[in-house]
């Protein structure tokens, strides 16, 4: 019986080659869309799944309850790992972990700026990265052992033994000596942790005093919680750990939260993650039931727009004594095979497409074929969406009588009409908010990359001072000299990304419970040239004296009430400061967040800001590169430009809007599929009424207009439901940006219009070969 199910199945795909094509190509695009999303969705949820210990391991989040929100920081003081140590008895070990740093480290003449991390002793105990020579255990004991990368043994010392060897590192204006005591395996791609070295974290606290302050969050605290400890209990111990210590005027909490879910988690509220990554993970899983759904309803709509086709087969075998029930697994059966041969062509076309989406989305995905799990998920896959698409054209196709059928009688088709109806209106409503979201979504993107952020951003280059630091004057003079060099400002962080927050900034009429938090920017006065920023009350001081020179922001005079700024006093981390000036406010992050306080005063910074001209780009750099090399012979010129940088932001959000295009395309393509399918079948059974209305003097474009329109009628119908899905999913997307556009008719315009062009251009092919073809073919044998 299954043989002959199986005949007759491969008999009717190649009866029926052009709806059988159509089928298998458009389940084949939806199941290859399907692949690549749960691809790149394993991808994202394996990160940081690796480690032996992993759901012990929790990272320390502080919860600042000052302002009208609370704010939630992943930084950590110096001192807190050490208290929770010996205070808290549920929690087997806390480490320190720094963030990544590029200290020079050198090995005679080999010199290289790895990225690595300063850390507790017991990090290759919490986190499993695997050894290849040394113990984990003792490795970082020592202050001045380091255990490095496979790739970093190889690049330093070859193929000797690096074990025992030391490194001369230079960090903190300081030359030292280390022993190289393990080599690590290179971090796997699937590791938030991503570093070439480990060095001991106590050489690097004594060297930076200010974290030795409860109100210094500098760097991250990572906890391994005992075995069978209760996690809910020791949040609710440590919960006001930061407050008894840092006194009662603290408004701080303290939260855990597990290690493997920050990756796709990182957005907090309440001392949970609520946002992030995961985000995007759930929008493309989204997307990719949408695309699959589509490719069903093709499936669907075909099968029943030729259940005449198939009635009188369904009255024969059922005169014959077939039972419903093996009607219905037979043409489920047909489903599924014509499922299965999508899912081979689906992984055929996602392999193929692999290297593009890899680099749409930066990562080295592959199909893995000798993976049970992913052949078994495919399989499941097949039999599920083919169950799923041939489950209602099964029992359609069953239900009809034979007595009925045998004799031409009517069957069904005003309710299979219907249907197929409902069926293209639900496509296209789909199909139609994927253009209409896609649209509002890349409108944003051009928004925030293109948008004016009160500071310039294009043709200015920083990098790190190293030794020119030591004589920063005259280098900014020989700077200067380069022709396309504009000008030259020097501070520790881009106004575009500055990394210092506080609350410690004091002013009179502060009230006591008042905690603002106000980012801090140290700068000399070139900075307001470098930059474009502009000067609205005061002037910019020419030099320090007993007090802080001080400017500050637009939204710092607000947040202080203050009607006349210049002149007032205002106490920044216990130093007295002047204000002398009012800048505008310029965005200083991100426009996924708001303008914050801002304070600039006048200091030494670390990095060299440069604006050039944008003409010959590449020389002015390697003219600026010779002369840094006249002032630090040991460290690499290393710049990036401040608009690239910025743009880093981002780069997850551009990633989505392309992708959202892709599919967006591709799920119009399938419902353009479907649609020329239904098209051609609903021509070929209007074709005796064609060839009356030509012999009664109906024109082709009086024709084409008349078959073209019912299919239109449904794309409006659809058009109308789909906007306030449109506008409810666009308004959801857009509420992440603090400074976002507003959704205009236009959208729904050129949505609309898309769906209405791309619908009469797929119909109009049969419709217009209906119309111009010859009557008498049609009435021939009335």
């Amino acid at each position: 019986m299954i043989k002959n199910y199986f005949k007759v199945a491969l008999r009717n795909l190649v009866k029926n080659k052009v709806f059988s094509v159509i089928n298998i190509m458009g389940l084949a695009f939806g199941l290859c869309c399907a692949i690549l999303i749960a691809l790149w969705v394993w991808d994202e949820m394996g990160y940081d799944q690796f480690h032996a210990n992993g759901e012990r391991i929790y990272q320390t989040i502080a919860e600042i309850n000052a302002g009208a929100s609370p704010q939630f920081w992943v930084n950590s003081q110096g001192v807190l790992a050490p208290a929770l140590n010996d205070e808290v008895a549920d929690i087997e070990v806390a480490i320190r972990v720094s963030y990544n740093m590029t200290p020079l480290i050198s090995n005679g003449s080999v010199k290289a700026k790895p990225e690595g991390l300063y850390a507790d002793s017991a990090f290759f105990h919490v986190f499993s990265f695997g050894f290849k020579h040394g113990d984990p255990q003792t490795a970082l004991q020592a202050p001045y052992n380091i255990a490095i990368s496979e790739k970093l043994a190889l690049q330093f010392f070859g193929d000797e033994n690096a074990i025992g060897q030391t490194l001369t590192v230079r960090d903190f204006g300081e030359k030292e000596e280390y022993l190289v005591t393990g080599i690590f395996e290179n971090t796997p791609e699937q590791s938030t942790l991503q570093f070439d070295f480990v060095m001991p974290y106590g050489p690097y606290h004594k060297k930076r005093s200010w974290m030795n302050s409860w109100g210094n969050y500098d760097d991250r605290t990572f906890v391994l919680l005992r075995e069978g400890a209760n996690v809910d209990n020791v949040r609710e111990e440590i919960k006001n750990f930061i407050i008894e210590h840092q006194g009662p005027e603290s408004t701080t909490l303290l939260h855990l939260y597990p290690f493997r879910d920050i990756y796709l988690k990182a957005d907090f509220s309440r001392g949970l993650g609520e946002g992030g990554r995961v985000q995007l993970v759930r929008l493309f899983l989204a997307i990719a039931i949408l695309i699959l759904v589509i490719a069903c309803i093709n499936f669907m709509n075909l099968a029943t727009a030729r259940a005449g086709k198939r009635a009188k087969e369904v009255g024969v075998r059922k005169a014959t004594g077939a039972h419903r029930g093996s009607l219905v697994v037979q043409f489920i059966g047909e489903s599924i095979l014509i499922t299965m041969i999508s899912v081979l062509l689906a992984v055929t076309l996602a392999d193929l497409m692999l290297p593009f989406f890899n680099t749409l989305t930066e990562k080295d995905i592959y199909v893995p074929y000798g993976n049970a799990y992913f052949t078994l998920s495919l399989l499941g896959a097949g039999v599920i969406v083919g169950t799923l698409a041939g489950s209602y054209p099964a029992i359609t196709l069953s239900a009809f009588q034979p007595a009925k059928v045998l004799k031409g009688a009517a069957h069904s088709s005003k309710s299979l009409g219907g249907l197929r109806k409902v069926l293209v209106v639900f496509q296209f409503t789909l199909s139609i908010v994927l253009i209409i979201g896609t649209i509002i979504i890349y409108n944003q993107i051009r928004y925030v990359l293109d948008k004016d952020l009160g500071v310039a951003k294009e043709n200015i280059l920083y990098h790190p001072l190293y030794q020119a630091a030591q004589q920063r004057e005259a280098y900014r003079n020989d700077l200067l000299t380069v022709p396309g060099v504009q000008s030259v400002a020097f501070s520790n962080f881009s106004p575009l990304d500055i990394g210092n927050t506080t609350y410690s900034v004091s002013w009179s009429g502060k009230g006591e419970e008042e905690n603002i938090a106000f980012h801090v920017i140290q700068a000399d006065r070139q900075l307001l040239e470098t930059f474009q920023l502009k000067l609205l009350q005061g002037r910019v001081p020419e030099k320090q004296d007993s007090l802080i020179q001080v400017l500050v922001n637009e939204e710092a005079v607000k947040a202080m009430g203050m009607d006349e700024p210049v002149g007032q006093i205002i106490d920044v981390w216990g130093g007295k400061g002047i204000i002398r000036g009012v800048v505008n406010d310029f965005n200083h992050q991100n426009l996924f967040q708001k303008i914050d306080p801002v304070v600039i005063y006048l200091n030494t910074g670390n990095r060299g800001f440069i604006a050039i001209e944008s003409g010959n780009i590449g020389k002015t750099i390697a003219d600026i590169e010779n002369i840094f090399k006249k002032y630090d012979q040991e460290y690499p010129f290393e710049y990036e430009f401040v608009d690239k940088a910025f743009e880093q932001n981002y780069k997850i959000v551009v990633t989505a809007g392309t992708l959202s295009n892709v599919f967006a395309v591709i799920a119009i393509v399938i419902s353009c599929l479907g649609l020329f399918g239904l098209a051609s079948y609903m021509t070929e059974q209007r074709r005796k009424e064609t060839g009356i209305r030509k012999v009664f003097g109906a024109s082709v474009y009086h024709l084409t207009t008349i078959f073209s329109l019912d299919f239109l009628k449904l794309v409006l119908i659809a058009f109308v439901i789909s906007m306030p899905l449109a506008w409810y999913t666009g308004s959801y997307w857009l509420d992440y940006f603090s400074y976002r556009i507003d959704i205009t008719y236009s959208p729904f315009l050129i949505g609309g219009l898309s769906a209405f062009f791309i619908a009469l251009t797929t119909v109009s092919y049969h419709t217009i070969r209906a119309a111009m073809s010859n009557p008498v073919d049609a009435l021939r044998y009335e």
